[in-house]
């Protein structure tokens, strides 16, 4: 119960705190930095390839726009449903990337806990205080969380309206859906967004 508490207090301040900031004129600070917002993950690059597409022109002939067609379809029909309130669609991949990094921190260290059972006759004596128990796995939960939601580095990219925010996404689904053995989806996902196969192909 007290880890539910943990991670809802962890998830509310992080929304608060994007929304909050996004009333003030820092998104715009963080939009011009080049370690935020560059060529490959501009948000206005993205409306001038949606321009572009929308005017028959294809955004892909000069050295524009660097999203996948896939996403270039996404992000026009987001632009188009909620025109004035982009940062709502950012703030909410921002939540999925965070409960999918709570996720991908639950099924890995259940795989730990299991792995310490099957091998806890060959421990050493007096190692209780180091291994990892039940509360821990709650406890990763949380710490994974807070670390995403109050990260400075996170906050800055989904205030500059990077796209950095959903390539994040598709990378922690990728290692979620390893972790749960769904390795065809894990590979589907990479094929799709152009996740950088290596990353996983040891593991997998």
């Amino acid at each position: 119960m007290a880890s539910s508490v943990g991670l809802g207090v962890c998830l509310a301040i992080g929304v608060i705190l994007r929304l909050s900031l996004f009333r003030t004129g820092i998104p715009q600070w963080f939009s011009d930095r080049v370690e935020i917002s560059n060529a490959l993950t501009s948000w206005q690059k993205t409306l001038d390839g949606i321009a572009l597409a929308d005017n028959n022109i294809s955004p892909y002939n000069g050295d524009l726009f660097h999203e996948t067609p896939i996403m270039l379809n996404v992000f026009s029909f987001v632009t188009k449903l909620m025109p004035n309130k982009i940062h709502y669609f950012f703030v909410f991949l921002d939540i999925l990337s965070g409960l999918v990094i709570a996720s991908i921190g639950k099924h890995f260290s259940r795989y730990l806990l299991q792995k310490q059972l099957s091998e806890v006759k060959k421990y050493a004596v007096g190692v209780e205080k180091i291994i990892i128990k039940k509360d821990d796995v709650d406890m990763m939960q949380m710490s994974l969380l807070a670390a995403h939601f109050l990260n400075p580095y996170s906050i800055a990219v989904c205030l500059g309206k990077s796209t950095a925010v959903i390539n994040n996404l598709f990378i922690y689904l990728s290692f979620m859906f390893m972790l749960k053995g769904m390795y065809i989806s894990c590979v589907m996902l990479m094929q799709e967004f152009s996740i950088p196969r290596h990353w996983v192909t040891g593991i997998l």
